[in-house]
């Protein structure tokens, strides 16, 4: 622990300002060695502050920043943001976090945040400069983007505050900016049905096929091997990102429960299991071929080549828009349909979600009965009033009718 170091400072006039000065000792965190930086603070107005009051107050000053000893070591907080991500909130982070968690959250830091605040030290960024640029980030991009880069920079300079590197945490009052609407399409009962009927290989087949309607992850989807596979249920084991299989990794502990298969969906496996080249226990449900390093091997699909070159030529001919034909989309459409068909815990436990307010907010557009009985009311009320008017004018029409036949028998 650094010894005590009492000082009282000195004070300076410029121009019509009284100036207090003292010494920070500060550890570099790059080099972690001591070093000694010189601190500057207003005390008031020549005149209206005499001296003996200027070095009161700058003691008071001194006290409050450096501690009653006066032995405060604290990290340097004119360290940049760029470092600190990378050498310190990264590797403290990163070890929790699954391959694509990683890949993902470090680019969009550097994109959305380093780009801005790589070179500024921690200590001069402002609430005003992090707030200004969230906003700026609204109106350009999604609501997910702008969402992530929220938490990322308040997670950020809350890490730095509790390292000592900066004393207030200038994103600890952030507010999120409103976003652009977020588009949640979902694919229509005809389309699935045409796109499994329209895709040849018995492979790709059962793939759409569990996609579509048993609703796992893409990482589970593409991570499945035959040992997950129970005729009538899945059990997650593995997971799979980028063409390569996360052995024993899953997104949560919830994610292990089994997702029942329905009866209709059983014959697109089974069918692929008998022409399948493997079906030993640890061998891959739906393999592809390795390149380069891998060559020969079969290896889990990437998620973007498989709707490539297996899907999207098929959806094409069919008239089937390709933002339709993704995993994201499938789950969702199925979170959706789940609503007309059970409770919402059932859908939660389909869908494997720790927390209800996941399967509520995010794949479910849910609509209460009470809420369909009450709109339904409400336009049947309105059409009634339609209907009993053409029904007065139709008898009215009738009743005139009659009259004029009446008239016409008295003339004869």
């Amino acid at each position: 622990m650094a010894r005590p170091r009492h000082q009282s400072g000195w004070i300076t006039e410029h121009g019509n300002q009284i100036y207090g000065h003292f010494w920070r000792y500060v550890i570099d965190p790059v080099t972690n060695r001591r070093k000694r930086t010189h601190a500057s603070v207003p005390l008031g107005y020549i005149g209206k502050l005499k001296k003996w009051e200027a070095k009161e107050k700058l003691k008071s000053l001194i006290a409050e920043d450096l501690g009653p000893q006066q032995a405060a070591e604290r990290l340097d907080p004119r360290t940049t943001f760029g470092w600190f991500v990378k050498h310190r909130y990264l590797p403290m982070r990163e070890g929790r976090w699954h391959k694509a968690t990683k890949d993902k959250t470090g680019y969009e830091i550097n994109r959305y945040l380093g780009e801005y605040f790589k070179d500024r030290p921690l200590g001069e960024v402002t609430q005003f400069e992090l707030q200004v640029h969230l906003n700026k980030l609204a109106l350009e991009f999604s609501d997910s983007i702008v969402r992530h880069a929220f938490s990322n920079v308040k997670a950020i300079f809350r890490s730095a505050r509790k390292m000592k590197f900066i004393r207030e945490d200038p994103a600890e009052d952030l507010l999120m900016p409103d976003t652009r609407a977020v588009k949640k399409p979902k694919i229509q009962p005809q389309m699935i049905l045409d796109l499994i009927d329209g895709v040849p290989h018995p492979r790709d087949r059962a793939l759409l096929a569990v996609g579509c309607f048993c609703g796992p992850r893409t990482s589970e989807d593409l991570g499945l091997t035959w040992k997950s596979y129970g005729i009538d249920h899945f059990t997650i084991y593995d997971t799979a990102y980028e063409g390569s299989l996360y052995v024993g990794k899953v997104k949560t502990e919830d994610s292990r429960a089994r997702i029942p298969i329905p009866q209709r969906i059983r014959p697109y496996i089974e069918a692929w299991r008998q022409v399948c080249p493997d079906t030993s226990p640890d061998a891959l449900m739906f393999p592809t071929s390795g390149h380069q390093r891998n060559k020969g091997k079969a290896v889990p699909f990437r998620a973007q080549n498989f709707f490539k070159w297996k899907v999207w030529p098929i959806t094409d001919k069919l008239g089937i828009p390709r933002t339709l034909c993704t995993f994201q989309v499938f789950r969702r459409t199925l979170g959706t349909d789940l609503q007309q068909h059970g409770t919402m815990k059932d859908a939660q436990a389909i869908m494997r979600h720790k927390h209800i307010k996941t399967t509520a907010e995010v794949y479910m557009d849910q609509i209460p009965d009470s809420v369909r009985k009450a709109i339904d009311a409400r336009t049947d009320a309105i059409f009634s009033l339609r209907e009993m008017t053409i029904k007065t004018k139709s008898s009215g029409v009738l009743h005139n009718l009659a009259r004029q036949r009446k008239s016409k028998a008295s003339v004869k």
